[in-house]
């Protein structure tokens, strides 16, 4: 088969693949969403290409984000991931936080990992714990050749979050 019959056959179905990722047309975002990429958008620290996607509609903030109280001041924290729907999966992820204010502020990223592709973060007993897959120049985009894992925890003394461990695992197909 050559390569322009294969990608006649196989363009189709990554668009379709594609197209059912990102969230249906016209699908009006949570108000939590809404609320979280609000935050997002206005805090000046936050990536101009981020802000850029996420007023253009381009970016959403994931449905699910996770709570927990990682700052250690008995509040719940918002872990918040940007994604994009397609192939770039998320792209950004910031912890949400009114730590150090009074209950009812807004809270403000205590923490943010930008520039990031196809990336995963989670909880597990008050820590972080990113990953991003790491790719040769040939790794298909299924199968890095390694996935980068970083866990990080709050620091009280510091009043920032520090990383603690980190170790590259074994993608997909190298196991």
């Amino acid at each position: 088969m050559s390569a322009r019959h294969c990608l006649a056959v196989v363009m189709p179905a990554l668009l379709a693949c594609g197209a059912s990722l990102a969230p249906a047309a016209g699908a009006a975002p949570s108000r939590q969403q809404e609320l979280f990429a609000k935050l997002i958008v206005k805090d000046r620290r936050t990536a101009s290409d981020v802000r850029d996607l996420l007023r253009s509609g381009e970016a959403f903030v994931d449905d699910q984000v996770v709570f927990a109280d990682l700052t250690g001041d008995k509040r719940q924290d918002a872990v918040v991931s940007v994604a994009t729907g397609g192939a770039a999966g998320d792209i950004a992820f910031y912890v949400l936080s009114t730590h150090g204010r009074d209950a009812e502020d807004e809270p403000r990223a205590v923490y943010r990992s930008e520039g990031l592709y196809r990336s995963t973060v989670r909880v597990r007993k008050g820590r972080l714990i990113a990953r991003v897959p790491s790719y040769a120049p040939t790794d298909p985009l299924c199968c890095p050749q390694s996935i980068a894992e970083r866990t990080l925890r709050w620091d009280r003394d510091a009043g920032r979050f520090r990383q603690i461990a980190s170790r590259e695992l074994d993608g997909p197909d190298q196991a």
